[in-house]
């Protein structure tokens, strides 16, 4: 390991180290203090002594925790202030993505709705199915959901017949149509009910497991007053057996919640953008 290596490192993991410093040096100072308590003591009972001999003794005694009790207090305020530094620049980077994402999806529609009325509507659509297929026959998602020798013998909570392709886990489920898009306009009305309405609620309505992270990334009444949708007329092909399937995609970009957002900062997760799935 080279220098640089070392200096990387440290630079990386400086608000856990300095942490750990601090720590040690605390647990250092109340056992000096505790070995030096009867020295200290003896030093203050002795009637022999000024005022400031007894200042001076108790000094020079209870040198050892006071020291170490300074290193403690700088070394945990320091690591505080550069975690809350590097909150900051996270926070910096969430705002500009979400702004990108945003910008990117109306580009987006402004895009298709252009195409469309170029080319015509005809053509259009047989554009987006020929991406649709190419994209179907790359797709090398995860089957969570186990399917056996046929994939009509895919059972899933939701129950329905319809199979999806869940983009955002990477996952297989079925459900009727009628299902999902009624399970999406109940969560439309937790959203306009609270201020706060996350992906792991969405996925409640829907009768599927959503992963922990997902509480933190949701909606509000606020930057979604009219709710979420769901993005029409994305299909992609079940890759074991070739049978078709709808993409289960939201047209409204979510934001963290900023309330979780130093858990948002310990477990890691990616912001979802309809742009990356519309075709």
């Amino acid at each position: 390991m080279t220098t640089a290596d070392i200096g990387a490192f440290a630079k990386t993991n400086m608000p856990s180290i300095l942490t750990g410093i601090g720590l040690i040096s605390e647990a250092g100072a109340l056992y000096s203090m505790y070995k030096c308590a009867d020295k200290i003591n003896d030093v203050v009972r002795d009637q022999t002594l000024t005022r400031r001999q007894k200042f001076l003794g108790v000094m020079k005694a209870g040198a050892v925790p006071f020291i170490l009790s300074a290193i403690s207090g700088t070394c945990i305020v320091s690591a505080q202030i550069q975690c809350n530094q590097r909150i900051a620049a996270l926070n910096q980077g969430l705002a500009a993505s979400t702004a990108a994402a945003a910008v990117a999806t109306r580009e987006l529609r402004e895009f298709h709705a252009k195409t469309k009325e170029v080319v015509g509507e005809e053509k259009y659509n047989e554009i987006r199915q020929g991406i649709a297929d190419d994209r179907a026959k790359e797709t090398k998602a995860e089957v969570i959901l186990e399917p056996t020798t046929e994939v009509n013998h895919i059972s899933a909570p939701g129950g329905g017949n319809q199979l999806w392709y869940d983009v955002r886990h990477d996952r297989w489920f079925r459900k009727s149509y009628a299902g999902v898009v009624e399970s999406i306009k109940e969560f439309n009305k937790v959203i306009s009910s609270w201020d706060w309405s996350s992906f792991a609620e969405l996925y409640t309505k829907l009768e599927l497991k959503a992963p922990a992270c997902d509480d933190i990334v949701g909606w509000t009444s606020y930057n979604c007053p009219e709710g979420i949708h769901l993005v029409e007329d994305q299909t992609c092909i079940y890759p074991d057996t070739g049978e078709p399937a709808r993409v289960f995609a939201i047209d409204e970009t979510p934001e963290i919640n900023p309330e979780e957002m130093e858990s948002f900062v310990s477990m890691g997760t990616k912001l979802y953008s309809p742009s990356q799935y519309a075709y």
